[in-house]
């Protein structure tokens, strides 16, 4: 079981993510920190301890001869310390050292990783299949509180966003500070679930950009980005100086930025939630508390039109394919059946204004008042339009066929 020491080697150094060994000599305020890292490396050290001795306890409650068992108990191990964000780098501890000053706490990014991966569960089975099994349900049981808490404070009037490919999912929000109760697991879900559907969108504006659109983000980009969040400090200001542009693809002013950057990468975090927090409205000071306790938050300006924004991305799209498709059924010289399916866009159109008019507390039958209801439906002479132009660009293609002889008269 990986339990840490002050000042130790690499492999059972403390637990503090980067930076403490400089935090320490800081005039003053030294002492304050190497007293705060020994407090939580003694407290992270206790609660494996006890989280060990519950599993135990737990498979002998079962049944299972557990301490004269190696196989058992290894594979005990492994589960607690990759549920306490220590888990083992195998062959690449060796690489520890380096890996530590470029990436931001590599055993917890990879102990998040491993949870989520099936043959982790596949390799605990083979070791002890009481294990596997009880891994399995602890992971069930945590994600399903963090979705219960996350449920409560939606009902309770937070803003919870359910699109997987915003930075804002599963995450409730109040005003503009967001709690994450999934304890580093929404970020490599976001992104298989960003490539997988093939878009992504904005937290702060709620636009959405497809991949293959101009100036979207590829699959390769969606890696890029989490690896450059999961960056040290000072690698990841490195990594932002160079690109010459922020997480939101606007550029940076160097000046401005090493001047706001550098200090919040010496700061602990929470205190910079916390200032966050009260910078954007002291009267919700109460939500820089949970910070303390390992919630994530995350506090910055969002628009308050991301839900329309959001919508007329994703709409202009589904114009742009209906058209496209009653074009082509045009071609095919089946117009009955493409004004068919322009009708049918209507007719979804008009659903989706009703499920967007009721997110903005409007009444369904009151879809006519959100300001891109017009741009987004299609009157008959809008369509029979549409199946001009195409029928017209249909016989210019067709004369040029035929007067480079690709078609016969």
């Amino acid at each position: 079981m990986a339990f840490t020491e002050i000042h130790g080697p690499w492999q059972m150094a403390e637990e503090s993510m980067y930076g403490r060994g400089k935090a320490e000599k800081i005039p003053g305020i030294g002492k304050m920190v190497e007293a705060s890292n020994a407090a939580f490396t003694a407290a992270a050290n206790n609660h494996r301890y006890e989280t060990g001795v519950s599993l135990i306890q737990t498979l002998e409650s079962m049944g299972v001869n557990v301490r004269h068992n190696p196989n058992i108990l290894r594979a005990l191990c492994t589960l607690v310390n990759a549920g306490t964000g220590r888990s083992s780098l195998g062959r690449a501890s060796q690489a520890g050292a380096f890996l530590n000053g470029a990436i931001f706490s590599p055993r917890f990014a990879w102990s998040r990783l491993q949870i989520l991966n099936p043959l982790f569960y596949q390799k605990l089975h083979r070791q002890s299949p009481e294990v596997a099994s009880l891994a399995l349900d602890q992971t069930l049981k945590f994600f399903s509180i963090a979705t219960m808490i996350t449920s409560l404070f939606d009902m309770a009037g937070a803003d919870v966003e359910k699109d997987p490919t915003s930075a804002d999912f599963g995450k409730a929000r109040f005003g503009n500070t967001s709690l994450d109760f999934f304890a580093g697991f929404l970020p490599m879900l976001r992104t298989p679930a960003s490539i997988f559907l093939g878009r992504t969108t904005s937290s702060t504006t709620g636009k959405v950009r497809f991949t293959g659109d101009f100036n979207a983000d590829t699959p390769l980009d969606l890696i890029e980005n989490l690896a450059k969040n999961k960056a040290a400090p000072l690698p990841s200001l490195l990594m932002r100086v160079l690109s010459g542009k922020n997480p939101d693809r606007t550029p940076i002013k160097l000046e401005d930025y090493l001047l706001r950057e550098i200090p919040q990468r010496l700061i602990p975090m929470a205190i910079q939630d916390t200032w966050e927090i009260m910078k954007d409205d002291p009267k919700k000071f109460y939500l820089a508390l949970p910070a303390f306790l390992g919630v994530g938050t995350q506090t910055y300006k969002r628009d308050p039109n991301r839900k329309i924004n959001k919508a007329d991305s994703i709409w202009r799209r589904d114009l742009r394919l209906a058209t496209q498709k009653a074009q082509e059924l045009v071609r095919q010289n089946r117009v009955g059946e493409a004004r068919a399916s322009l009708s049918a866009y209507n007719g979804q159109m008009i659903k989706n204004f009703q499920r967007v008019a009721v997110e903005l507390g409007l009444q369904p039958n009151h879809f006519i008042e959100l300001p891109i209801y017009k741009d987004f439906t299609l009157t008959e002479k809008e369509i029979t339009r549409i199946l001009r132009g195409a029928m017209a660009d249909q016989k210019q293609e067709t004369k040029r066929l035929e007067k480079y002889g690709i078609i016969s008269q």
